[in-house]
């Protein structure tokens, strides 16, 4: 969820300084969440649930601003997020 937390903040705010910051960011978390992926987990991660997360857990402004609209379903596969 971290990771689309800041993939999602720099979408909605990407004029902020903060943008390579949670660009890195988001990779880190990527590529921990690759690590330790296994197959059968797949059957169990409800991708939309978790995006729906993610949107609730953004900020309502960053440095005064509001964000800009992101999409409301997740425009990510599993597969696009666990790609390295």
């Amino acid at each position: 969820m971290q990771a689309l937390i800041h993939i999602l903040k720099a979408e909605a705010w990407p004029s902020s300084r903060d943008v390579p910051h949670w660009q890195a960011e988001a990779r880190v978390f990527r590529g921990n969440a690759t690590s330790r992926f296994t197959p059968a987990m797949r059957q169990k991660i409800d991708l939309e649930r978790i995006y729906r997360r993610a949107l609730r857990g953004l900020p309502d402004t960053i440095d005064g601003q509001p964000p800009l609209p992101v999409p409301s379903t997740c425009p990510l596969t599993l597969d696009e997020l666990l790609a390295e």
